[in-house]
């Protein structure tokens, strides 16, 4: 495609990228799949990790894993308790994994019928009608001798967006005001704590009358000199 206008190309690069298939670019790290384990992972953060795996084989294979080893481990270490707490605790444990398990087939049937309707549609966007918002920039790296500019595809009937940005453990790093534009440049402040090597996630959070209308992907980048 040849085109002098740089909003064009940024937008079919984005289609081209939604048609590639999906690499470990874009995956959080398999330490943070370990920590979606932990009763102190906020809820937000495992509905990402459940979103992401639902669609991403090699992640999905590392949930597995670690499903496998986290009772394994527990099935190895000797307890002191009572033997009714200890058998009321594991039924507990059953239960909550139980049901982990179930919202994980449920997330993978959902899914795979989104996959199977999209297959035979035209466009790599979404009907704005689903919710979910395109990300353009930044997708891979940012260099730090220019300004981040974060730029999305317009959703329409939106009120205003919020972006938030995540560090590679999916803490909040920075979170912005109620932006109407489809762009926004990174305050000066926040990008001078930025330092080479860094990995970031951020996201795009639609509203409209004071509710959430739509969201995109966690969406990784990577800080470079």
């Amino acid at each position: 495609m040849k085109s002098d206008h740089p909003d064009l190309r940024e937008i079919y690069q984005a289609y081209v990228s939604a048609r590639r298939p999906a690499g470990r670019k874009r995956c959080p790290p398999p330490e943070v799949i370990a920590k979606s384990f932990e009763s102190s992972f906020s809820t937000r953060k495992k509905k990402m990790i459940a979103d992401h795996i639902s669609e991403c084989q090699m992640c999905r294979g590392e949930f597995l894993m670690f499903l496998e080893h986290q009772k394994t481990s527990e099935d190895m270490i000797p307890s002191s308790e009572p033997p009714r707490k200890r058998v009321r605790e594991e039924l507990r444990h059953y239960v909550l994994w139980q049901g982990a398990l179930a919202m994980l087939g449920l997330s993978l049937i959902v899914s795979s019928f989104f996959i199977i309707r999209n297959q035979h549609e035209n466009s790599a966007l979404r009907h704005p009608g689903t919710g979910e918002i395109t990300i353009i920039v930044p997708k891979r790296t940012f260099s730090l001798s220019a300004p981040l500019i974060f730029r999305w595809l317009a959703k329409p009937g939106t009120e205003y967006y919020v972006l938030e940005i995540f560090d590679k453990s999916l803490l909040p790093v920075w979170a912005s005001g109620k932006e109407t534009e489809t762009q926004l440049w990174l305050p000066a402040e926040v990008l001078t704590t930025f330092r080479p090597g860094q990995v970031f996630y951020w996201m795009i959070t639609s509203y409209a009358f004071g509710s959430k209308t739509g969201e995109s992907p966690l969406s990784r980048f990577e800080v470079r000199q």
